[in-house]
């Protein structure tokens, strides 16, 4: 089996990138390929660059209508079987194509949905910097369904997408001038379970003139996506994926907070106000007290920086205090840190169980392995296993109410 896969770059005025963006399309390992771009009424030299290439792509020219027009272009006159979009100013990894393919074949289901990690392109340095998911969301969960659009670690320019999925769900949406991209995978990502490859498989660049820096409606767009999700997410979704309303009212409202987002925020704490906590909560916290505290010996947080802080501050939500930080920084050994004494990794109790909150937990967690500590764990699995419980409805809601 050797589908073919269809690559389309849309462009308005892009001429300063496309040529890395097209170069990285007709580089693919994959060799079943047809690269489409689609020139959205440019006015500077676009049209010059994309006929430079000949017969090696296809290229196609309409009035300027917004990058969802020249996307439907591109559908409608594609050959593959499996769609890939790629902004003009974007570079895929030369065997991007190959490996999501051969994932896919894996799973026996032409339909199967693959991601993959990606890089960040910072301009004008040309600095490459690897994304990385941030602690907190659970790893079981990357691959739910809709699950990564709502928290920002999918990229849509990784995804590789069925071209059977615009007949079942339609096409880009037109009125949507940004954010379209995550449209279409809130619409067909639905509660299937997706294939994530944890690789960066395509670099997404950062400058002055892309849309999301320049486009004053983006986060409008942003904000009024989420709306529209929120208003038309079914029940199934949310129990396929969030496990219930209270879970996920909640994952999303400390989301919000982070992200400053004050009108979704209140529209969570709302929802969680009007909600009973799940029946077997207090059980459930139990339980996950019993995973991060056995049998309530002081639980110590390793990393008292932005991670651990969060961190503490999620543990509170579900009952669950700190006895003490441990930090590898001199400044902050023996300061108070939010009401908390900061100590030396020469002063932890190796009977007491550890959270590592760093990015990269690994070798503060060999090191404490071999001090023979045998309770540590890094702040995904913490987030794991709080992803089983419920947090205290009262602490949610001040919580979300920016109220602690």
């Amino acid at each position: 089996m050797n589908p073919k896969v269809t690559i389309v770059i849309p462009v308005y005025n892009g001429s300063n990138y496309m040529r890395e963006a097209i170069d990285s399309a007709l580089a693919q390992s994959y060799e079943n390929i047809e690269v489409i771009v689609v020139n959205d009424g440019s006015t500077d030299d676009t049209e010059e660059i994309a006929l430079s290439y000949g017969n090696r792509i296809r290229y196609f020219s309409k009035e300027n209508g917004g990058v969802s027009t020249a996307l439907n272009v591109g559908i409608a006159n594609m050959t593959g079987e499996y769609f890939q979009f790629l902004p003009h100013d974007d570079i895929m990894h030369p065997d991007k194509i190959k490996i999501q393919i051969e994932a896919i074949q894996k799973t026996g289901n032409e339909m199967t949905i693959t991601w993959s990690g990606w890089n960040e392109l910072w301009e004008p340095e040309h600095r490459v910097k690897p994304f990385e998911i941030p602690p907190g969301y659970p790893r079981s969960c990357w691959e739910r369904g809709i699950y990564p659009l709502f928290f920002g670690i999918l990229n849509v320019a990784s995804v590789l997408l069925n071209r059977k999925y615009f007949d079942i769900a339609g096409n880009f949406d037109p009125d949507l001038k940004t954010a379209q991209d995550y449209d279409i995978c809130f619409r067909t990502f639905g509660t299937q379970r997706t294939l994530y490859i944890d690789q960066p498989l395509m670099s997404y660049r950062f400058h002055e003139a892309q849309g999301t820096q320049t486009e004053k409606e983006f986060v409008k767009n942003c904000q009024d996506l989420i709306w529209k999700v929120l208003k038309n997410i079914t029940e199934d979704e949310i129990n396929a994926i969030f496990s219930s309303r209270y879970q996920f009212y909640f994952a999303i409202g400390k989301y919000y907070r982070d992200f400053g987002w004050e009108e979704l925020l209140a529209y969570t704490a709302q929802q969680i106000s009007q909600l009973e906590e799940p029946e077997n909560s207090a059980a459930k916290r139990a339980e996950l007290a019993q995973k991060i505290c056995a049998e309530g010996r002081p639980l110590v947080l390793y990393g008292a920086g932005k991670n651990g802080r969060k961190l503490r501050r999620e543990l509170w939500l579900y009952g669950i205090e700190i006895s003490a930080w441990c930090d590898s920084n001199p400044e902050k050994v023996g300061t108070i840190i939010d009401g908390v004494r900061c100590i030396g990794a020469g002063e932890l109790d190796p009977a007491s169980p550890v959270i590592v909150t760093m990015d990269h937990p690994e070798p503060v967690k060999e090191m404490l392995a071999a001090q023979g500590f045998a309770r540590v764990m890094d702040y995904w699995e913490a987030a794991e296993v709080m992803w089983e419980a419920y947090p205290i409805k009262e602490r949610t809601l001040r919580f979300l109410q920016r109220d602690c």
